[in-house]
């Protein structure tokens, strides 16, 4: 009885990560809540970031942005970007599915550019949870649009429970 009682806990407290912190669970109603339409900044030869506050408060909910920097769990779905050594090494975390290669391009705002050091198994088409510290700031590469939410991996696991302990 005492095991579940402490598995309940861990249910409704949120899960402590390795680090002493935890994660703060967000979804893709909350991160993708403001109209998002980033302007093209001039000039960009290489990689240009946008992180000022002022300038994110205009399309990042308050709650989302009181977030930077702070470690988060979120649910969706992987598209990978590269792989090496069998491991997804780069990949963009969405809703759903439907940004298949015939699918709807997602707003700007709903969905994380996601990098693994270590790399993650590869899970197409099925829901997994990511956790992480997440960065909110607009990149552009070579004038193109990057990612307005990054998150580096410290864990990933399979399907949507989330707040469970993944291991």
């Amino acid at each position: 009885m005492g095991k579940l009682i402490l598995a309940l806990q861990a249910l409704l407290l949120g899960v402590v990560a390795a680090h002493g912190d935890a994660y703060s669970i967000v979804d893709f109603n909350q991160l993708a809540s403001l109209p998002y339409d980033p302007v093209v900044p001039e000039n960009v030869k290489k990689i240009y970031v946008r992180d000022d506050r002022e300038y994110l408060e205009q399309y990042v909910p308050a709650e989302v942005l009181a977030l930077d920097g702070k470690p988060v769990e979120i649910a969706g779905y992987m598209l990978p970007l590269a792989i090496k050594d069998e491991k997804v090494s780069e990949f963009l975390l969405m809703a759903d599915t439907t940004a298949c290669c015939y699918g709807i391009m997602p707003a700007f705002n709903a969905m994380v550019f996601a990098k693994s050091k270590k790399g993650v198994n590869l899970f197409d088409n099925l829901p997994v949870r990511i956790r992480g510290v997440l960065k909110v700031e607009e990149v552009w590469q070579q004038g193109f649009f990057s990612h307005l939410y990054y998150l580096e991996v410290e864990e990933l696991a399979f399907g949507f429970g989330l707040g469970i302990p993944m291991k």
